[in-house]
């Protein structure tokens, strides 16, 4: 090991003025005093290139999809310093929604692309869940549980939503009567997962071998990845994570919900990741937001490449209290979408490969981190 000797200068060396104050508070008070305006978002493993390589292209009717959101990708790339809008966000990690399809697409070709087809319920179904919602606007928790029991076949989806909902009176005493104080805000979002969203779950994935984790087990993520997502639920098979559910409470700030708004989708990529990764053929991944007491499912697969379309399967009420339960009749289609699709990944996981082909892992690109580093300028006036 070697020392440097340095000389240093007296304080009579720095009366010709060719030295800066050194004073570290004043130092300290300059960087203080720099407005950082802008947001680098390229920070972590991502990429910002929006080249294609291999032939696996979104076509319809003569519209090369791939071609037309990489290219306002690289738009986005160009501006990210200065955007903040959820979608184009999203897109830096080739994350595509319904908004920016929207803007890129004529609505034709849009509606093509985004449909999902989700089942009708069964006329029995629908006409037995509103025998339940009328009979639980009128009588007690007690008599409306046992009701339940009764106009069920045990098993089913919406038997099984029910029977959650009516597990504890929670439904017939609606806290959003009583005067809200901080300790009642602070314990909301637990209370709304473990009373509603939980409903939700346990009839989609209730009769599933799977592992179930909650509000503080930590998202699997890459080797080397250093941002940490915790989920208020994922469900997981032989360590694959498959579905993640994301909850807000009434009053969460409008910030809050746009930052998992990002959020959600961006777990949902890291864990499709996982699953090609593995050997898992054709994965399909679930995402749940619930914002207040709207339900949003969306669901995300990768079957062309770079391009990580997130779809909108379906959006409904939750209930809130026992006047409220027929709220839960435009989720049945969507639910039953998603069971079957929770079903076959299961069967997917248990039957994947051992390892990843080729073919498919050039079709994945790497993920940003959400949470981006504040600069004074924008990085496109600096130069590469």
């Amino acid at each position: 090991m070697s020392i440097l000797e340095v000389e240093f200068t007296t304080e009579t060396d720095h009366s010709d003025g060719t030295y800066m104050d050194s004073n570290p508070s004043s130092a300290r008070s300059s960087l203080n005093s720099i407005e950082m305006r802008y947001m680098n978002h390229l920070v972590g493993p991502g990429t910002t290139s929006s080249r294609l390589e291999t032939s696996k292209r979104f076509v319809i009717r003569e519209t090369d999809i791939s071609r037309k959101l990489m290219a306002e990708r690289r738009c986005v790339v160009q501006r990210q310093c200065e955007i903040d809008n959820v979608s184009d966000l999203l897109s830096l990690n080739f994350i595509f929604d319904d908004e920016f399809l929207g803007k890129c697409l004529p609505a034709d070709v849009f509606t093509a692309a985004m449909s999902v087809p989700v089942p009708d319920p069964s006329e029995d179904e629908f006409r037995v869940l509103s025998l339940c919602s009328v009979y639980a606007a009128r009588q007690s928790f007690m008599d409306t549980k046992n009701f339940i029991l009764t106009q069920f076949q045990t098993g089913t989806l919406t038997s099984e939503m029910l029977q959650v909902f009516t597990y504890r009176p929670h439904l017939w005493q609606d806290p959003s009567f009583e005067v809200p104080t901080p300790l009642s805000l602070a314990k909301n979002e637990d209370t709304y997962l473990e009373c509603n969203v939980k409903a939700i779950i346990f009839s989609v994935l209730g009769n599933l071998d799977i592992t179930d984790h909650w509000t503080r087990d930590p998202l699997p993520t890459p080797q080397g990845f250093e941002e940490m997502y915790i989920p208020d639920y994922y469900g997981e098979k032989s360590g694959l994570p498959f579905m993640v559910v994301e909850v807000k409470r009434p009053e969460i700030r409008d910030d809050r919900l746009e930052s998992d708004k990002r959020k959600l989708p961006s777990m949902m990529k890291i864990m499709l990741d996982r699953l090609l990764s593995n050997g898992v053929k054709d994965p399909v991944v679930i995402g749940i937001l619930v914002s207040a007491s709207r339900c949003n499912v969306l669901i995300m697969a990768l079957e062309y490449e770079a391009l990580y379309l997130c779809k909108k399967v379906g959006s409904f009420e939750l209930p809130k209290n026992n006047l409220q339960l027929g709220l839960l009749l435009p989720a049945l289609g969507p639910l039953h979408f998603i069971q079957g699709l929770a079903t076959e990944m299961v069967a997917a996981i248990e039957n994947r490969a051992s390892n990843e082909k080729n073919t498919v892992r050039r079709l994945r690109r790497p993920s940003y981190y959400i949470k981006g580093i504040r600069i004074p300028v924008a990085l496109s006036t600096l130069g590469k």
